[in-house]
């Protein structure tokens, strides 16, 4: 079964953001969305319950007020056009999305602002989704002020195969979406003194920044459609202030952004550096998974 566009929902205002999201994909797309709430009272064991309670009927009558809940949040979508359905599931949320990531097109999850991941539940869930998951997953920031559906998506490039396939994916959405065409690619150049040592004068610096920008343009169209335009950027500093910087200056309405399958992050998003700009920026990230995790692809 094709659960199409899932969106996680914990009933908070972060993920009522990323609802509105995915209404708007699903109906741009017509494809099936899937709104899943991971109900888990395991996580409260420790909560003090009123002393008249039974511990079961108590249990009972919440996992009755949550089922409403989000059947009322998927009434919602279903209000608006969207083909949507509920999916409640006795399980953990990372878990429960890590399996949907299977079937799905997409999992939408909201964050908080431009300082606190807002999990689906609280804990690590978001960063074991955007790690683990076998579908695209994009998070969304509550007061996020871009267009729902992007026009000009930035793509972090670091010549691997996962900043490969994350790029054309992006333009294959692009396609998909039927919309105006814009694509921005980036490269971070983490030490600039050591690009300085190498070239000591301004002006062979800046032909190298040439060459290096030429041979990005090139290493993208190789990877997109006849016909395809790509714009391409080399960036001085480090990756997450660098990509969070460029998609301010250029009103990127989405960052993009290859992750190395089930397993680690793509070598251009070492260590936390994904999850940096996580925090850093305002705009939606989406994060693509590479299919074939340790293959390397050419530069030239």
């Amino acid at each position: 079964m094709n659960h199409g566009i899932v969106i996680g929902i914990d009933f908070s205002d972060p993920s009522r953001r990323a609802l509105e999201q995915g209404i708007a994909l699903a109906l741009h797309l017509d494809c099936p969305l899937t709104a899943v709430h991971a109900w888990n009272p395991s996580s409260w064991a420790g909560a003090a319950l009123p002393e008249e309670a039974h511990w079961i009927d108590w249990i009972d009558e919440a996992r009755k007020a949550a089922k409403q809940m989000l059947d009322a949040w998927v009434q919602l979508a279903t209000d608006r056009g969207a083909n949507a359905s509920a999916l409640f599931v006795e399980d953990g949320a990372s878990a429960a999305l890590l399996d949907l990531s299977r079937s799905a097109d997409v999992i939408v999850l909201g964050r908080r602002g431009r300082a606190e991941i807002a999990h689906v539940l609280l804990g690590s869930v978001c960063e074991r989704v955007v790690t683990g998951a076998s579908c695209p997953v994009l998070t969304v920031p509550q007061r996020s002020q871009c267009p729902l559906i992007p026009e000009r998506i930035l793509v972090g490039v670091d010549y691997s195969a996962a900043s490969g396939t994350a790029l054309r994916r992006v333009a294959a959405l692009h396609h998909e979406m039927k919309i105006k065409h814009e694509l921005l690619v980036a490269h971070a150049h983490e030490n600039e003194r050591a690009l300085w040592l190498a070239t000591p004068s301004a002006r062979s610096a800046d032909y190298s920044r040439h060459l290096d920008r030429d041979l990005l343009q090139r290493w993208a169209l190789a990877r997109l459609d006849p016909g395809d335009s790509v714009e391409a950027r080399i960036i001085e500093g480090t990756a997450e202030d660098g990509l969070v910087a460029l998609a301010n200056a250029e009103d990127c309405h989405w960052i993009a952004l290859g992750v190395q399958g089930r397993t680690a992050l793509a070598s251009f998003l070492i260590g936390s550096t994904t999850h940096r700009i996580l925090k850093l920026t305002d705009r939606p990230v989406l994060t693509i998974p590479n299919p074939t995790p340790g293959v390397g692809e050419a530069t030239s």
